[in-house]
This record gives C-alpha cells, structure tokens and sequence, in this order.
C-alpha cells in the first residue's frame, strides 16, 4: 500500500494537529493527512508547480507514513489528485499512486521549508494569526 511520508520540514507544524499529543487549544488541522495536504498545497504556490531537484528527507521520529486509504476516507484524495494533475500535466498520474507520493511529499516539504521562514520570526502563540494575515494577503498568480 502506497504511503505519503512527512517532511521532516513539517515538524514545527506538527504541534497543529488535534491528533499530536501534548494537544493544543489552538490546534487547527483535524490530522497530519490535513496538515500534508496543506502543505502540499502551499508548497504548489511556492514553487509554481515545480517539483524541487533536491532530494525529500523524511521525518525520522514522528508520525507514521500516511496509507492513501486515509486521505480518501478523510476527502482529501481528490486534492492530492489535483495537485498531482496540475503538477504532471497528465492524466498518468491518476493511476501511479508511488509517483504521486512523491509529487505530494516533495510539495509538502517546499510547503514546510517556506512556512518555516515566517515561523522563525515568529511564537507558537502567534504564528497561527500572522499565517492568516499572510495567506490573505499572498496574490494569486499564474504560473
């Protein structure tokens, strides 16, 4: 069965999950499967849909790998497809679920290597608002 892995970019992330133990009230991503498809989309903005040469370091002690069934179970399948869509500019893609994962983990890394330069200026306690703020204000644009 095929697995999306975590970044090791998302550790500082995974603090906002409901599933992440110790829990915080501030928690805002329902599981890493919600968390991943996030970055994964936030990593497509960033690099325009262009998957990064550099080689994706798996988080080492965290959360397990993430089986396929469970994003199709949470509803999250169909914007990984469309990540991996506009990424492979294919169809191809809807049937290569290894090909996929690795379009998504690459994505989600970009995803969490960008966002860890706003957390780096910023606190846990705020981050969440000034993530907000700059997601409001990012300008959409066409690759």
């Amino acid at each position: 069965m095929t697995r999306i892995r975590v970044p090791k970019a998302a550790l500082p992330f995974l603090v906002y999950c409901k599933t992440n133990s110790p829990k915080r009230e501030d928690a805002c991503f329902p599981s890493y499967a919600e968390l991943l498809t996030f970055l994964a989309s936030f990593g497509y903005k960033v690099t325009q849909g262009r998957i990064a040469n550099k080689s994706f370091e798996p988080l080492e002690n965290g959360p397990e790998p993430i089986e396929f069934s469970v994003f199709r179970n949470q509803g999250l399948f169909s914007q990984v497809l469309l990540i991996g869509l506009s990424v492979s500019k294919g169809h191809a893609i809807a049937k290569n679920e290894q090909a996929l994962a690795t379009i998504i983990e690459s994505l989600a890394s970009a995803g969490a290597t960008e966002l860890a330069r706003a957390w780096d200026s910023s606190t846990p306690e705020s981050f969440l608002f000034e993530l907000v703020g700059k997601l409001a204000n990012a300008k959409t644009s066409t690759p």
